[in-house]
């Protein structure tokens, strides 16, 4: 299992407990030059990430694999497989290197348009001409992956995975996965830090104060930090290939870092007062 560093904060102000807002430029070399030191080698980034391509170009120095994304295409152009050449090489250029080690698809519903076959076949020939080694999508709905893996072959998976959203770990969709030996990436480990800190949330979030109020309760009777409880939830699923941290600072990559190297014997289970509310667990529906 790889820890993989996310980087929306470093070209958004990302996160609802983000109190940081985007990062200066010191602060993400800061970062990467940490990340490095202790074997994190591959970044996840996308074009739709404000400058966060351009930032991470800035130290390509450093040698990182990358993961970036394809963002939401227009459909309604005639030469969509020259849109999408035209998005690869400008992510590239903005991240000064020659290959994308996964390009991911932003909107994987898209594949399942009368256009998908063209989008697909687009991909593919970027992968025949070396400029990205493998291809996947980023993918919040169980259903859309099931309806995508029917028609198309991907290497790689990246979704939501956490003590509240189990979804991509249940049975069903990990037998899937193995069957075509599919790889799982976790992101939204922390639910854009509401897992690490549930006392001081929106007001959108007060709905569902008596949940935060019993997984509060659980976790101080586990005994360990939030951060402990996220991490190490995951290092104990083995379909899980690699897990994406987002930090708001070197200080918070450390406590990351510390925390995914203290192995713990307690059995993490999911509680069972969780709420699967897709308004809840799924970002993209927040009203914040």
């Amino acid at each position: 299992m790889n820890l993989i560093l996310g980087s929306a904060q470093f070209g958004l102000n990302y996160g609802v407990t983000n109190q940081f807002g985007q990062l200066k430029l010191r602060e993400i070399k800061k970062i990467l030059q940490h990340a490095i030191s202790n074997n994190i080698n591959i970044i996840d980034t996308a074009s739709a990430y404000g400058k966060s391509e351009k930032n991470i170009g800035s130290f390509s120095n450093l040698n990182f694999k990358i993961i970036t994304k394809l963002p939401q295409l227009s459909c309604k152009k005639v030469n969509i497989q020259k849109d999408i050449n035209k998005i690869i090489k400008n992510s590239l250029n903005n991240l000064k290197i020659n290959n994308i080690d996964t390009l991911l698809i932003h909107a994987p519903d898209q594949l399942l348009t009368e256009r998908g076959d063209l989008i697909y076949k687009a991909l593919n020939d970027l992968k025949d001409n070396k400029l990205i080694n493998k291809l996947g999508i980023s993918v919040y709905d169980t259903k859309i992956l099931k309806e995508i893996l029917k028609k198309y072959d991907i290497d790689v998976v990246q979704a939501p995975v956490n003590i509240f959203d189990t979804r991509f770990i249940k049975q069903d969709i990990t037998s899937l996965l193995l069957e075509r030996d599919i790889k799982l990436h976790a992101r939204s480990i922390f639910l854009q830090g509401v897992l690490l800190n549930s006392e001081n949330l929106p007001n959108y979030f007060k709905k569902w104060t008596n949940i935060f109020d019993e997984y509060r309760a659980w976790a101080s009777n586990i005994s360990l930090s939030p951060l402990d409880i996220c991490i190490q939830f995951l290092k104990k699923n083995k379909m899980i290939e690699g897990i994406i941290i987002g930090v708001d600072s070197l200080d918070q990559l450390k406590e990351v870092i510390k925390s995914y190297n203290n192995d713990s014997d307690v059995d993490i289970s999911p509680p069972e007062f969780i709420n699967t509310n897709s308004d809840l667990i799924n970002p993209t529906k927040w009203k914040i």
